[in-house]
């Protein structure tokens, strides 16, 4: 795999009135070389984040996430 491309972007980032959830959604691409041409692909995303106190100093970590490509099944 070569010429490797990915790109993404929020469409939407909505957080918690209480401070600690969050998620975002967008859309993605994602291309590149293989030793039989290239592939190309483009989708949607979801990703659901939780702000993460103590050891984590606060951290936003990805508590879940999915995509899905824009093809016909």
């Amino acid at each position: 795999m070569t010429n490797v491309e990915i790109t993404f972007g929020a469409q939407r980032v909505e957080a918690a009135a209480s401070g600690d959830l969050a998620y975002d959604y967008g859309a993605y691409t994602f291309a590149f070389d293989s030793d039989t041409g290239p592939f190309a692909e483009e989708g949607k995303y979801i990703v659901a984040w939780m702000k993460i106190d103590g050891a984590w100093d606060g951290a936003w970590k990805v508590a879940a996430d999915i995509f899905n490509n824009n093809s016909a099944p």
